[in-house]
């Protein structure tokens, strides 16, 4: 609506100021009080500028690819930074920035939880998309609190990681081949000299370590699909966070749009012409009537078979 009427803005002025014949006073009275001043032009850009960075961030997050916590996080962080930079802004957009800026904070606080806000930052961090676009400050906050989440988790064998799966996070594809064989080898070797190699090779990887290798990793350019089918093997841990915040969906747009789906397969199929689902549509549709008839029919079906069985009877009785 802005945006048609700011690139109209020439037509508009042209069509308000305009004199037409045969307006009562009244007409023209209202045209008048509907012509835009220069500073009500300058307010429109202003709005329109401001509202440009929500409706891209709406789209962001209401779009139908499924969007994640991690998406979430980063659509408000850079609504934050739109709203806070004041580069070469006229006085009613810094003003206009202020207010909104003020209102999402207050929004956020409001109807987002502590650990709805940290589930979000720890999607960003462990997504490789978002991951470099952090902060400073997030993401000092972030490794903190992956950490706790990490020291939080019960110690099994998962959590643990070999020093071959260590050595290999910058390898190539053929030196895993090569090494598999080796460490093949000396597996062999271990369980014929009677050493327990599960627990002889395999050690804890601290938290710090986990999260300083995952972020070395996660430098490269590779999608969350992506990176994460290559490195769920490295960062056990980390793998159990990224299942826990980031498969969540940021907004019901995703099961809305799967349950729309669904409805539309159902109403298509109630609605297609084949013999069979007629023939169903139509007990389904006259099930009640047919219930009825059966409950009538059973008190005559019920003397039928009393009379064919004292027909019997009697016939029995005279042919003795």
């Amino acid at each position: 609506m802005i945006d048609r009427l700011l690139e109209r803005q020439t037509l508009v002025d042209t069509v308000v100021r305009r004199k037409f014949g045969g307006l009562t006073v009244v007409q023209m009275n209202r045209l008048k009080l509907a012509a835009l001043t220069p500073d009500d032009w300058d307010v429109l850009r202003a709005l329109h500028n401001v509202l440009m960075g929500f409706d891209v961030a709406t789209t962001l997050i209401s779009a139908s690819h499924y969007p994640t916590l991690s998406d979430s996080f980063w659509a408000i962080t850079k609504l934050r930074q739109i709203l806070a930079s004041n580069k070469d802004d006229s006085r009613y957009t810094e003003f206009l920035k202020k207010s909104a800026l003020n209102y999402l904070d207050i929004y956020i606080q409001k109807h987002l939880s502590k650990e709805q806000q940290e589930g979000m930052l720890i999607a960003a961090f462990l997504d490789p998309e978002t991951h470099n676009d952090l902060s400073k400050n997030d993401f000092t906050k972030a490794i903190e609190v992956v950490k706790q989440k990490i020291k939080e988790m019960p110690t099994t064998p998962s959590t643990t990681l070999t020093t071959t799966t260590t050595s290999s996070l910058s390898s190539s594809s053929p030196s895993h081949l090569v090494l598999s064989k080796k460490e093949t080898a000396k597996q062999l070797m271990n369980r014929l000299a009677g050493i327990n190699t599960n627990q002889s090779r395999i050690r804890s990887m601290s938290p710090e370590v986990e999260v300083s290798l995952f972020s070395n990793a996660a430098k490269t350019k590779e999608n969350f699909k992506q990176f994460w089918s290559t490195h769920h093997h490295s960062f056990p841990r980390l793998v159990a966070l990224v299942h826990r915040y980031c498969l969540v969906p940021a907004t019901s747009v995703a099961s809305e749009s799967a349950f729309s789906i669904a409805g539309f397969i159902a109403r298509k199929q109630r609605s297609s012409l084949s013999s069979r689902t007629l023939r169903h549509l139509l007990v389904l549709k006259y099930r009640k009537n047919l219930i009825k008839l059966q409950s009538e029919d059973e008190p005559s079906l019920i003397n039928d078979h009393q009379f064919q069985a004292l027909s019997l009877d009697t016939a029995g009785s005279s042919s003795v």
